[in-house]
């Protein structure tokens, strides 16, 4: 197994980042799965940590570990797959035989959790960390367990979110003109989960700057994304139609870097809509 091209293909750079992931993919797909699906899950998960991400445990020992039968766990890995948690790669042997395959767990794009002080190592679901305490005075509609639909990152109508938490609480990497965008449409939470969005979205193109110096293209692309939710022109969740203009905003901008220099002529164009396409 060459070691070396396993850490090229872990798509986290930390444990805790893929922990964070699978937990996000858990909280809004655990009630699809069944209890062979979540066992198999289980162990590629606790199975990923010498290469965040990456498992190459065999077919063979999976069923022999977890007690399943081969076809349910390939069954598994097949639905994972088609969810967007799992990614199969095929390799070879020295002599051009076929391998075993590799598995690694994918980014959950869109997708965010606080941060918490769980065990790398930990895979069943834990509390997330508890809002500060309501004030007392809180309506009911305040203090009623979130559903799903409360889920959503922005209302239609994009009204200002009234929270005990002010802004002065997030984390100081989150640039200031971006909170003093956010915070008349998003609450204080939502605003490091949208920031933590267009984060991805850099990660993801990988533009030749850092990400602090495209603070005014992100700012623009969110005041632009507000206005089309307001009115009316979005039909999806707002988070992702932010992740979308942000990934278009970082192309163009890679576009403009390789016309600017001669030395990126060969930049692979094809392979960056190839990506795109394996996500839609």
């Amino acid at each position: 197994m060459d070691f070396k091209w396993l850490k090229q293909m872990q798509k986290f750079s930390t444990v805790k980042e893929m922990d964070e992931n699978v937990r996000a993919f858990l909280k809004e797909h655990k009630p699809k799965l069944s209890e062979g699906n979540m066992e198999v899950l289980t162990f590629i998960w606790r199975h990923s940590v010498k290469y965040p991400g990456v498992s190459f445990a065999k077919i063979d020992t999976i069923v022999k570990e977890t007690g399943l039968s081969r076809r349910t766990v390939n069954r598994t890995i097949t639905r994972l797959e088609k969810m967007g948690l799992l990614e199969r790669v095929e390799t070879t042997k020295p002599n051009g035989k076929r391998g075993c395959n590799v598995l690694l767990l994918l980014p959950q794009e869109g997708f965010f959790l606080p941060e918490d002080d769980t065990a790398s190592d930990t895979v069943h679901d834990t509390a997330a960390i508890n809002d500060p305490p309501r004030a007392d005075k809180a309506s009911p509609e305040e203090i009623e367990p979130e559903t799903k639909d409360k889920q959503r990152i922005i209302s239609k109508e994009c009204k200002p979110v009234h929270n005990p938490m002010d802004v002065s609480f997030l984390p100081s990497f989150i640039p200031s003109s971006f909170i003093t965008t956010a915070q008349s449409f998003l609450s204080v939470h939502q605003i490091e989960k949208a920031w933590q969005t267009a984060k991805l979205a850099y990660r993801k193109r990988k533009p030749s700057g850092e990400l602090s110096d495209y603070i005014d293209l992100i700012v623009t692309t969110f005041k632009q994304s507000v206005y089309a939710y307001r009115t009316g022109k979005v039909k999806k969740e707002f988070l992702g139609y932010f992740y979308g203009g942000m990934l278009q905003v970082f192309s163009n901008r890679i576009h403009q870097e390789v016309l600017m220099d001669p030395s990126n002529v060969y930049y692979d164009w094809l392979r960056e809509e190839e990506d795109d396409g394996k996500k839609l």
